[in-house]
């Protein structure tokens, strides 16, 4: 007993015969004819797999998978066909035979049978179209005395029985049409009625999937088409027509289906039955196709058993392979497991296994990918300093690459901002609109589908600056002139610039401004015939990028010649002659010859002679400059019985708007003496090509008058023509350009030799002159004398008038007591304060607007402790009764009445403060003394 028991168990243990496989592919045919049975079935790719019907039923049975993709399952055989119908006279017809066979089959139904439509006198309706499922159409019903025509082939039937635990998936065509119904009977003559036999019923088509597992028809299209009646035969007689056999029915069957997309054509009807599962597996977690950045992942399923066999274990399956167990039991479970993915794409599923060893898996496997990697990222261009001008669209070009295996997208941020650049992976671009100076930090991204990110980041140095030049739009030939160039900018700690002036390049200097970095070029503009408009623009580097301003223009204007007429509508100077003795109106001849432009180069020369006249006036357009110079002026004077002379306007002498009058003065021929004039040094070296000065007293005017202007040879020599022993005269010797050599002293010119001849000679300390805004000048007094003494002279001729003013200061008051006036840009000024005495103050101002203090002086003259006689008497006056009253009181008040009556003296100016004090201090010693030997305490 016991061994057969053991050879029962390893009966068990040896495994049952595997069926074959099924294998179409390409556009293979295969026809079933019998019942077959196979493992796994795979039909893809055009290939097409018949189900024949013969006198057998074949069934396809599965026992693990069946796979339909692109494929057709097709009944093209039909089922075998249907009998003939009865006969009976003048009366309904019989049923006819059977059609075609059909197993009988709880649940499904049995044969049906093929039937002829009633009989009648006028219609005839089939009134049983119902016929077998995949039998064959009825026969037609018998007229009188005729039998019913036999009824067509049946509809084909394809049928699939899928066994436990079995996946059938088919996304193809599946296709299982009826056949038509016989015809009636023909009409016949009888005594009675007249009548047709109807037409025999249609078939029906049948499509059967019995499967106890996974069905799954996503993306098929079923066509089952039932037949239609057969048509009936027309009498012959008066008598109506058979009526038609009635439509075939198809079905479909099935246990299990997922998602099918079913067409019925015809008269066709879907049989919906779906028995109870007996299992199921649900995947909970992760959802399908997910895409994790996370390679640990929590898979859930879950299983059920409805019956049969308890559940053993549950197994989570990655790519095929068993990834994790566990154990079960009854007749439902769960499996949760945390696992660490690979990166990749995955495909997953969970299988139940009952404790019959039988395997149950989800209908649909589940994908999952993996993806921790972060896409690639790479800046191409990413400028690090950029200088744009304020107000222009700062377009800033970034480019980069991104890829990734599952690359999703690329941006770019700035100021909060995301820019999503237009581009094509890998290769990406963005043109970014920068306005803010400074450091600009700009960041670009890429991130792919599973979340994973990269990111990079450039600092943009953006240099923003605002620039301006300022020059003279107009301006005149060989004037200075200044283009000054004006720069800000968020970084100027690398700067330089360059004028480029009518083609040539010229560095400009930097000076300093608390706002602005400055810049300026100075130059003399170029000489011109006619007016000329020159290019420039200015070429600056700012941190070694070199950039170029707008262009410019200035317009350079020839000088014009001087109008000189004896009146002129815009004057600077105003020549009128004069006789120097009685100083009366001279009328005579002027012969000039000029040179001025607005600096002291390139002069436009003006020369000429005007006869008969007064006064000549010189005139410019002051419309172009109110700053010209005269370069070199000279004027030649004369007049009928007077000796010819000469009037120099210095070198370099500016001009103005307000017209200088300047008086010439000629002697008469009787009354004048010529003198030959030498200046030398004392070591008897000449001075050449110099200037003389003629100045004249006049004391009725109390002012000396410039007569003559001469200009010393190679010698040293020139020609003055004075009034010899009548008149005193100073001579001034002087430079071109105005500057005082020598001032001499007053003399009377006495001709003692022939020819007549006067030497000034120079020594080192005549040339200590004091210039103050740009005037030189002597201011002396002498103790001795009393004698204040100015000698000025004014190179820029702009002098019109000085005024010296002497002052008396008191203690309390300060009054003037000398003031004298010259008018002229070269002279002397004296006053006399002989008889005053204590402090003496003495002002100079140059008369201009404003006038202006040239110079001051403070004396002390202190000859007398007590200055004025008339001031004692009246200060002895009021000291008196002060004196009297102290008396009254005792010898120290007495003393401090005595010193308080000093202060009206003071005032008057009769003693001076020094004497006050010392008056005072004697009184307190004698006060202390005596309140030591007196008592007084």
């Amino acid at each position: 007993m016991k061994k057969l028991l053991l050879f029962a168990m390893l009966l068990l243990l040896i495994p049952l015969a595997q069926a074959e496989d099924l294998t179409l592919t390409d556009g293979a045919t295969y026809t079933i004819g019998v019942n077959k049975t196979y493992d796994k079935v795979s039909i893809t790719n055009g290939a097409i797999l018949y189900f024949a019907y013969n006198t057998s039923n074949p069934v396809l049975t599965v026992t693990n998978w069946m796979y339909v993709q692109n494929a057709t399952l097709s009944a093209n055989l039909r089922g075998i066909g249907g009998g003939a119908g009865a006969s009976s006279q003048c009366s309904a017809g019989q049923a006819g035979s059977v059609g075609g066979n059909w197993r009988c089959e709880p649940g499904i139904g049995s044969d049906g049978t093929g039937a002829g439509g009633a009989g009648a006198s006028n219609s005839v309706n089939g009134t049983n179209k119902e016929v077998s499922w995949g039998g064959g159409a009825g026969g037609g019903g018998r007229g009188c005395n005729i039998n019913g025509g036999a009824g067509n082939a049946g509809g084909g039937i394809i049928h699939i029985i899928g066994l436990t635990g079995t996946i059938i998936t088919i996304n193809g065509t599946i296709t299982a049409d009826a056949g038509s119904g016989g015809a009636g009977g023909a009409s016949c003559g009888c005594s009675g009625a007249h009548c047709g036999a109807g037409g025999g019923g249609g078939a029906g088509g049948t499509i059967l999937i019995d499967s106890k597992g996974v069905v799954n028809l996503t993306g098929s299209t079923i066509s089952v088409q039932g037949a239609n009646g057969g048509p009936p035969t027309n009498c012959v007689y008066t008598c109506g027509s058979g009526g038609a056999g009635g439509a075939g029915q198809s079905k479909v069957f099935y246990w299990t289906l997922y998602n099918s997309s079913v067409s019925a054509l015809g008269d066709t009807s879907i049989h919906w039955e779906q028995q109870a599962p007996e299992w199921a597996v649900t995947l909970n977690t992760p959802t399908n196709n997910l895409m994790s950045k996370n390679a640990t992942i929590i898979f859930n399923c879950s299983a059920q058993k409805y019956s049969g066999f308890n559940i053993s274990n549950v197994t989570l399956l990655i790519d095929g392979a068993t990834n994790y167990t566990q154990a079960a039991s009854g007749s439902s479970a769960s499996i949760q497991t945390s696992q660490n993915v690979p990166e990749g794409a995955h495909v997953w599923n969970c299988e139940m296994r009952d404790t019959n060893n039988s395997r149950f898996t989800s209908i649909n496997n589940r994908t999952l990918t993996i993806d921790i990697t972060n896409p690639s990222l790479n800046m191409t261009i990413a400028p690090t300093y950029v200088s744009r001008r304020t107000g222009n669209v700062n377009n800033v070009s970034f480019n980069w690459t991104a890829s990734d295996t599952y690359f999703s997208s690329t941006w770019l941020t700035f100021n909060s901002v995301n820019y999503t650049p237009i581009g094509t992976t890998p290769n990406f671009g963005y043109n970014l609109s920068i306005t803010t100076g400074g450091i600009n930090y700009v960041y670009v991204y890429a991130v792919d589908t599973a979340g994973n990110m990269n990111s990079s980041v450039t600092s943009v140095y953006l240099n923003l600056y605002n620039y301006s030049v300022d020059y003279q739009p107009y301006v005149v030939q060989n004037k200075e002139t200044t283009i000054s160039f004006y720069l800000s900018a968020t970084d100027t700690t690398q700067y330089n610039a360059t004028l480029v002036y009518n083609g040539t390049a010229h560095t400009m200097t930097e000076y300093y401004n608390p706002l602005y970095k400055l810049l300026k070029y100075t130059f003399t503009t170029p000489s011109v015939n006619a007016t000329t408009a020159y290019p420039f623009y200015i070429n600056f580097s700012l941190d070694n990028e070199i950039i170029k301003t707008t262009n410019y223009n200035q317009t350079v204007q020839a000088i014009p010649a001087l109008t000189i007429a004896q009146s002129c509508s815009t004057a600077f100077f105003r020549f009128a002659l004069f006789n120097e003795g009685n100083l009366s109106s001279l009328n005579g001849t002027f012969e000039y010859n000029f040179k001025h432009g607005l600096e002291n180069t390139d002069k436009k020369e003006t020369y000429g002679t005007i006869t008969n006249s007064h006064q000549i006036e010189i005139c410019t357009n002051f419309s172009l400059s109110d700053h010209w110079i005269i370069s070199y002026g000279e004027i030649i004077y004369y007049s009928s019985e007077y000796e010819p002379r000469r009037y120099y306007i210095y070198n370099g002498t500016y001009v103005s708007t307000s017209a200088q009058n300047i008086s010439l003065y000629d002697i008469q021929t009787a009354d004048s003496t010529t003198f030959q004039l030498t200046a030398e040094t004392t070591s008897l070296r000449a001075y050449i090509n110099k200037y003389i000065n003629l100045l004249r007293w006049y004391p009725n005017l109390n002012t000396y008058k410039t007569v003559e202007m001469g200009k010393t040879d190679e010698k040293g020599q020139t020609l003055i023509h004075v009034k010899s022993a009548d008149a005193d005269y100073r001579i001034g010797l002087y430079e071109h350009n105005g500057s005082l050599i020598k001032l001499v002293e007053p003399t009377r010119f006495l001709c003692l030799t022939s020819p007549c001849s006067y030497t000034i000679q120079v020594s080192p300390s005549d040339l200590d002159y004091t210039s103050l805004l740009g005037i030189q000048y002597t201011f002396t007094f002498s103790p001795t004398t009393n004698i204040w003494t100015f000698t000025y002279s004014d190179p820029s001729m702009r002098t019109s008038t000085m005024n010296m003013t002497i002052y008396k200061i008191t203690g309390t008051s300060i009054y003037p007591i000398c003031n004298n006036f010259y008018s002229g840009y070269v002279g002397v000024l004296t006053c006399n304060t002989t008889g005053y005495t204590g402090n003496l103050k003495g002002v100079v101002q140059r008369m201009s607007s404003p006038a202006q203090t040239l110079v001051s002086k403070l004396v002390s003259i202190l000859d007398q402790p007590f200055k004025s006689s008339w001031g004692l008497w009246l200060s002895l006056l009021i000291a008196l009764p002060i004196i009297t009253i102290g008396v009254m009181f005792g010898p120290i008040p007495a003393l401090i009445a005595g010193i308080v009556s000093l202060i009206p003296a003071l005032y008057f100016g009769s003693i001076s403060t020094a004497v006050v004090a010392s008056i005072a201090v004697m009184g307190f010693i004698v006060s202390h003394f005596l309140k030591r030997i007196g008592g007084y305490y």
